[in-house]
């Protein structure tokens, strides 16, 4: 179809109408899709015309018109041929802004056919007819829909493009200056866009409704057009904010939305932007007129209008008043928000009087909006809401309570009405109808009232009230109570036992212990208050202070059930301490019996044992160095110690599934629910740090439990290196030379057992333990323990099972662990320079079976390096027949270069490193010159590195396609040759290339380079070292720049 077509189609128009099913729209639609966009837009400019004036009327015929998706798909195509300024007059003519008013109106309100049901998931009906009846389906509206905001989306492009045309920016004016009206008229576009906007979210109908996402900001676009004025807010508040808070209450999970089929990417979008719109639109308005003008007549305005899902509105409009904050802090505007929010807040409770029950649902969720964003509230209106919807009836709603004082912790400090409100709640927490679900918010009310009691300095009348409730708890004999929890780590992150030095004084903490002496406390009440305390005191001056009083109100609490006479011990433990060295033996006196007692006869798995236990080993180490009580206290230590090792003695460590943790957390708990066999283990191995290093020096030996757990056949790896770790990194132990002796003692036995035990070493049980030989000071290990450990590392069969060790990091541990050891005198039995070769040729195998990065390549030659070097410069520094037998070996150490690829079968790379190792090492030494078997030993190395490094870097001056076909064996051979070239001065293989070979290697290795390959790098760097001495000085400058 041509323009003639075009022209045709238009003119049947006016004759024939749109025809039955709407046959004549079709028709007009594929001639303007096959015309082309030309210079004459008259049958274009026509058809708009005719369009909107058939639009326009009440008759069927226009609603049907309006109603058609292709009405709008053929205006959307107009809209972008038409000059700007034919297309802003023939809108303004025929009344556009109207029609699109009452299309929007339209399309806001289907209608629903009876019988119909909403289902969780939807499917699109079949294409709608040219019916009015079938067009005013919900189905067929959000159809619709979609073109008139793809329509107006085309007209905003136009008024956004730049043009050069006076004509046309006349035009983009005046189409302008057609959306340029009042608040009322604008509102009229927006607030059935925004319903509609809400029918697809309820619809669920998203799969192809085009454009979807642009929804919003279109809308925002629109209303940014109009004119503004002074009572621009009052009109959205009226019109806008219903639907718009509505759509989003569908889209923000904290506003309570459900989980739907709602695209992910459609919800941030719509969110995003209808937040954006709504901010600009109305909450930073309403602020602006409450600060200027205490007017909140928007607020209230938009609360009675939406009065009917006030559910929905009240939280909402908080959301977005809490969520402005972020934009007023970045605009430097922050001024007058707490009072802003907290009116906000006094409107929403105002239009909530006459909710009746319901009321407590909304404010639930403005009141979590407030806490989750640090917003303030009106303390009286929390108050009433406190009295009048969470304490009114006999059960508690918690859940308020604990939104209420999150949001407004003063609201217990009050005097009067704050004071009466906390005795209430305080006696609310001692119901028996207190159920596990309420527990955690009231924790949570309890985390409040801290803070309350922090903000007004005045944490001793905490300890006080913590003390009350205790004791309430006790004689009201509730079995499980929030009260008794608040000591415990993390239950409540306003409170923790540091607090008792950080907000009292020791004389004020010495008149809350006095005060507590007074009153009538049980025993486990007693020792849950003072367990926390005494955690919490650190300094010295409080130590003194407060010393004594603690001791004699822990020796009142009579022994009764385990666990209570284990808190009792928890305490009496920390305290011993603080005791005053000249008291401690009359006290220990106090407490020796039960103890004894104890420790000989109680449950070993009892927490009242477990306890006594490390206050016996307390009291112990607060005796030293010379109590005149510590050697019965050694005593009884002891023989606890040895009744625990029988029991022990069967432990196996792989069902000591919690003992790594225990180790790498918080070990010295003080007080238990529960005592195991772990938890005894991580005492004696952490938080009682000084016992393996007392034991040994009382018995010798270290505790046999420990070595059976780190000795098993089958023992847990993880366990066993949690262990070794914490002997090894344990100060105390370190201290003590003989101890630490008889520890690697023991790992190199677990090391020779490991070596015979696990089928491909270094397996878990091998790694842990290099590991922790390579943790341990090298000033620790013996020389004869150094040639122990290298004598089994250089066995042939630990050799082997490297040779088929794939990991890498196996090998770092090996290689790291091999030149610590060999920094120091170690000359173990059968010590060969063949163990070296050995090394290089195994580790070369495993380098070049195994896909690693070039960089990798580099990292395993250094260390391969630093190995060797330290291994040969200990055998040069003192020259003896050893020496000269050792270094005899290498005079026929050979390097394989096989054509121009090294073999991965017979890979010898490393050989090269060995040789650069050897060379390096004995010229420094100071028998060198004194030792002719040192200079026929450094000949015949350079000799053999001059003549392999020539070979391996004349292949790639001849082959140009080596940089292509990198392999690991040829990476690995070059890189070990260029980083062996510096101990070599001369390279004659190399003398016959001629200056244009040379030159194009370094055009290759330049481009390699800038490719970021690490070849490329290592050439350009050694060409010093590499270039023929006849071209040093001629050559090399002009292009190596």
């Amino acid at each position: 179809m041509g323009k003639a077509d075009l022209i045709k189609t238009v003119r049947g128009l006016d004759q024939s109408g749109p025809g039955d099913n709407g046959e004549k729209l079709d028709d007009l639609w594929q001639s303007l899709a096959a015309g082309a966009d030309g210079q004459f837009h008259a049958a274009e400019e026509s058809s708009l015309r005719w369009l909107l004036k058939s639009m326009s009327g009440s008759s069927p015929a226009a609603e049907t018109l309006r109603r058609f998706p292709l009405t709008w798909t053929i205006l959307g195509r107009v809209f972008q041929r038409v000059p700007l300024f034919s297309l802003a007059k023939s809108l303004a003519d025929r009344k556009f802004i109207s029609i699109l008013q009452q299309s929007l109106t339209e399309l806001s309100r289907p209608e629903v056919a009876e019988g119909s049901q909403k289902t969780s998931k939807r499917k699109r009906s079949p294409p709608k007819t040219f019916k009015l009846d079938d067009l005013k389906s919900s189905e067929a509206c959000i159809e619709c829909a979609a073109t008139v905001f793809q329509a107006l989306g085309v007209l905003l492009q136009r008024l956004e493009g730049k043009t050069s045309s006076s004509h046309d920016r006349i035009g983009s004016e005046h189409l302008r200056s057609l959306f340029c009206t009042s608040a009322t008229e604008a509102t009229a576009i927006a607030s059935p866009a925004l319903t509609i906007c809400n029918s697809l979210l309820e619809s669920r109908l998203f799969e192809g409704i085009e454009g979807r996402d642009d929804w919003i900001s279109t809308i925002a676009s629109i209303w940014a057009l109009h004119l503004q004025g002074s009572d621009d807010t009052l009109e959205v508040a009226t019109h806008i904010l219903g639907p718009g808070t509505l759509a989003l209450s569908k889209l923000e999970d904290s506003l309570g939305a459900e989980k739907s089929s709602i695209p992910e990417e459609l919800k941030a979008r719509w969110s995003s932007d209808l937040q954006g719109f709504l901010h600009y639109t109305f909450i930073l308005p309403a602020r602006s007129s409450y600060l200027n003008r205490q007017d909140l007549e928007p607020v209230t305005r938009a609360l009675e209008v939406t009065k009917q899902n006030i559910d929905v509105s009240a939280p909402a409009i908080h959301f977005l008043a809490s969520g402005a904050t972020q934009i007023l802090t970045e605009s430097g505007t922050l001024k007058g928000n707490a009072e802003w929010m907290k009116q906000l807040f006094n409107s929403i409770s105002s239009a909530l009087q006459h909710q009746g029950t319901s009321a407590k649902a909304i404010y639930k969720n403005v009141l979590k909006q407030a806490r989750k964003a640090s917003m303030p509230v009106n303390t009286n209106d929390v108050l009433n809401v406190c009295r009048t919807f969470a304490l009114a009836e006999e059960t508690t709603d918690w859940e308020l309570v604990a939104h209420i004082a999150q949001c407004d912790p003063d609201v217990f400090q009050l005097s009067g009405v704050g004071e009466k409100l906390l005795k209430d709640v305080q006696q609310r927490t001692l119901n028996h109808c207190v159920t596990e679900a309420d527990e955690e918010s009231i924790l949570e009310v309890i985390d409040a009232i801290v803070r309350g009691f922090r903000t007004t300095r005045n944490f001793s009348a905490f300890l006080r009230l913590w003390l009350e409730q205790l004791i309430q708890v006790n004689q009201k004999e509730i079995q499980t109570s929030p009260w008794s929890h608040i000591g415990q780590v993390g239950k409540l992150p306003s409170f923790d036992a540091s607090l008792v030095q950080k907000e009292l004084s020791s004389r004020q903490l010495f008149e809350v212990l006095a005060w507590a002496e007074k009153q009538q406390a049980g025993p486990e009440t007693l020792c849950i208050w003072l367990d926390t305390i005494v955690k919490g005191v650190q300094s010295v001056e409080f130590q003194d202070a407060v010393g004594k009083l603690v001791w004699e109100l822990a020796l009142r609490v009579q022994d009764s059930s385990s666990a209570i006479t284990a808190l009792k011990w928890s305490v009496i433990s920390q305290v011993f301490g603080w005791l005053p060295l000249v008291e401690r033996m009359d006290r220990w006196q106090e407490i020796r019996r039960s103890l004894t007692k104890v420790l000989k006869k109680g449950d070993l798995l009892s927490p009242e044992t477990l306890q006594a236990s490390k206050c016996c080993c307390q009291v112990w180490v607060s005796l030293l160095p010379d109590g005149t009580g510590l050697p019965e206290v050694m005593e009884i230590a002891d023989a606890f110690t040895s009744r625990f090792s029988a029991a022990a003695s069967s432990l196996k460590s792989k069902k000591l599934k919690n003992l790594s943790s225990y180790l790498v957390g918080q070990t010295d708990a003080g007080f238990q629910d529960a005592a195991d066999m772990e938890q005894y283990l991580a005492w004696y191995l952490k938080g009682f740090s000084r016992f393996v290093g007392l034991y040994f020096q009382k018995t010798g030996k270290v505790p046999e439990f420990i070595f059976n757990l780190v000795s098993q056949p089958k023992a847990n790896p993880t366990v066993v290196e949690s262990i070794w770790q914490t002997l090894l990194l344990n100060e105390h132990n370190l201290n003590r030379s003989k101890l630490v002796e008889q520890i690697v003692n023991q790992i190199i036995e677990s090391l020779r057992a490991s070596i015979n035990d696990e089928s491909s070493w270094p397996g878990d049980k091998g790694v842990v333990l290099l590991q922790g030989l390579s943790s341990i000071p090298l000033d620790a290990i013996s020389r004869p323990q150094r040639e122990a450990v290298m004598g089994l590392l250089m066995e042939k069969k630990t050799r082997k099972s490297l040779s088929q060790s794939s990991s890498l990091e196996n090998w770092k541990l090996v290689l790291g662990l091999l030149a610590k050891l060999m920094k120091r005198p170690t000359f173990y039995e059968g010590m060969c320079f063949q163990h070296l070769t050995s090394i290089a040729d195994t580790l070369s195998g495993v380098l070049v079976h195994t896909p690693v990065s070039q960089e990798v390549l580099v990292e395993f030659i250094e260390r391969y390096f630093l190995m060797a070097g330290v291994t040969i410069r200990q055998m040069a520094d003192h020259i003896e027949d050893r020496s000269l037998k050792y270094f005899s070996e290498s005079l026929g150490l050979t390097v394989l270069v096989n054509g121009r690829e090294a073999s991965a079968e017979n890979s010898q790379p490393l050989r090269l490193t060995l040789l650069r190792a050897l060379s390096s090492e004995l010229s420094l030494s100071p028998s060198f010159g004194n030792a002719s078997e040192l200079v026929a030993a450094v000949e015949s190395a350079k000799r053999t590195l001059s003549d392999s490094i020539s070979t391996v870097v004349s292949n790639w001056l001849t082959d140009k396609k080596l940089f292509k076909k990198s392999s690991t064996e040829t990476d690995l051979l070059l890189l070990a040759s260029l980083d062996s070239a510096e101990a070599v001065s001369d390279f004659p293989g190399l003398a016959s290339f001629k200056a244009s070979s040379w030159k194009k290697l370094s055009k290759r290795s330049m481009e390699a380079l800038e490719a970021g390959d690490i070849r490329g790098l290592q050439l350009r760097y050694s060409y010093g070292e590499i270039w023929p001495v006849r071209w040093k000085l001629t050559i090399q400058p002009s292009f190596l720049t």
